[in-house]
């Protein structure tokens, strides 16, 4: 019964980073689309990179946290 509650948490967490996840790519996205009109001329592209690099690593740290937080949930033995 416990390691179904901890699942439950972690699944709760999971949910949760989606939602987050989603609002920040509709972010990058909307930057994108500022930064593709501000530069028509291509000159936005390593600005571009950059920032959706920056994104990336943003979302891996999250990741690890939820992860870890679910390590750190499981028991050590099934006694």
């Amino acid at each position: 019964m416990r390691n179904s509650g901890l699942r439950l948490e972690w699944q709760k967490g999971l949910i949760s980073f989606r939602k987050v996840s989603e609002r920040a790519v509709s972010a990058l996205l909307a930057r994108t689309m500022f930064w593709l009109d501000l530069f028509p001329d291509g000159s936005s592209e390593q600005i571009l990179r950059f920032q959706v690099q920056a994104h990336i690593a943003k979302l891996r740290r999250q990741i690890s946290v939820i992860d870890g937080q679910h390590q750190q949930l499981k028991p050590t033995s099934d006694q």
